[in-house]
């Protein structure tokens, strides 16, 4: 039992800001860590303030970072008003122009994250996905999760404890995402020396840190969805 291995640990970035960007370069040097961006692609394409350029986002695969998406639009997949056909016809559309864009640029994923992370549970939801991808992350810990709503948790500024919570939970893999990285930090996003001492965190106890990609291309994760 003291020879095996800790256990794996996905890390995101969601909605493709310049702040990951810029942390990029200290996380790949000094943790060797690699994340999974979710880029959102319109605001790419739009040049969106605050948001990574289409430059800086291949600069950042060519740096074995690994991009995935996270739709074409920062919608979310449906509202309470909508019938689940609307929902699945809007998360079609969603999915088909963001999958478009990203092979515009030479970026190829089967990996999905839904903004929000409502609906995800959903089945009318999932199937839609699944047309189009072979894994979708969720932003919650739900019901009907699975290979199209996996399990994840954001990190926060003014929720600390759930970071260590989530690393001793049972399961192979935990799956954790960022937001903005911010001095004053407001909403979800997170303080800047909170998350460099999550980062340390991570390396001084050896945890496996690895892309989405990394983490769902293993037979021990892929196997158990």
């Amino acid at each position: 039992m003291k020879n095996e291995p800790k256990k794996m640990v996905a890390l995101c970035f969601d909605d493709g800001l310049k702040s990951q960007y810029e942390a990029a370069q200290r996380i790949d040097k000094e943790y060797g860590f690699k994340f999974s961006y979710a880029v959102v692609t319109s605001f790419a394409d739009n040049h969106a303030q605050g948001h990574l350029t289409w430059v800086e986002i291949k600069d950042l695969q060519s740096k074995g970072m690994d991009i995935v998406s996270h739709g074409a639009e920062h919608y979310d997949v449906g509202s309470e008003d909508m019938t689940l056909p609307q929902v699945k016809n809007n998360v079609r559309n969603i999915l088909t122009d963001s999958k478009k864009a990203l092979s515009e640029h030479g970026i190829f994923t089967d990996i999905f994250v839904y903004p929000y992370g409502n609906h995800a549970s959903e089945q009318a939801v999932q199937d839609a996905v699944k047309e189009h991808y072979q894994w979708a992350r969720g932003a919650y810990r739900s019901h009907n999760q699975g290979r199209y709503n996996l399990p994840a948790v954001g990190m926060v500024w003014n929720n600390p404890t759930v970071f260590f919570a989530e690393l001793d939970r049972p399961e192979k893999l935990t799956i954790l995402f960022y937001h903005d990285l911010q001095v004053n930090p407001q909403g979800f996003n997170i303080e800047v020396q909170q998350f460099w001492d999550q980062m340390d965190y991570l390396k001084k106890l050896k945890y496996d840190v690895v892309t989405l990609k990394e983490a769902l291309s293993d037979p021990r994760i892929s196997n158990t969805y």
